[in-house]
């Protein structure tokens, strides 16, 4: 009897993520709240911890008065520069006081966008008091549970890996990796 036979090798081997992400948290703080099903899949973007925001709100509004502070000390600057530049023409106030005010008009400007610069990052903080998964994938077991302090960049709060597409990885002999060469070449390779 003759017919087509298909060789096959058989290798021992296993399946690895493509992607994976130590979740740490940004900020430190007590944890409130994990939002997950631990061992279950997660969407990117999904919420899966928060800390507590409270000091970060706080914190975030003192830099918004700063910010209104700060507009407010520009108007005025503002207002002195105009008045000392008319007063100038009637010689009613000196070169000094009119190079005074526009420095003072200057260092209003820089400190709102010092005070701006303030406002954006307390804002960021205020962000990161939610831990989000950054890919699609199964989210691992809450290593730290609510009620306990994280640290800003150290506490492993959990795991994440990617499950669709994976890689499988095996080690294979060298004599069939030559041997899948030489088919190849050949042209008679089946898959």
């Amino acid at each position: 009897v003759q017919k087509s036979v298909t060789e096959w090798d058989d290798y021992s081997g296993h399946i690895e993520a493509i992607e994976s992400a130590e979740i740490r948290p940004r900020v430190s703080g007590h944890l409130r709240r994990v939002h997950y099903r631990e061992g279950g899949l997660v969407q990117k973007g999904q919420l899966l911890f928060t800390i507590d925001d409270r000091e970060y709100a706080a914190a975030a509004d003192a830099a918004r008065a700063d910010a209104a502070r700060a507009e407010a000390r520009i108007a005025l600057a503002k207002q002195d520069l105009a008045r000392a530049e008319q007063l100038i023409a009637a010689r009613a106030v000196s070169q000094g006081e009119l190079d005074a005010r526009r420095m003072e008009a200057q260092q209003a400007d820089a400190d709102l966008l010092a005070a701006n610069a303030r406002l954006a990052r307390a804002e960021l903080d205020l962000g990161f008091t939610r831990v989000t998964a950054p890919f699609a994938g199964r989210a691992g077991v809450a290593l730290v549970k609510p009620g306990n302090v994280v640290n800003a960049n150290q506490t492993l709060l959990t795991t994440l890996v990617s499950v669709d597409p994976v890689y499988v990885s095996f080690t294979g002999d060298e004599r069939a990796y030559l041997r899948y060469q030489e088919l190849a070449r050949n042209g008679t390779r089946g898959s």
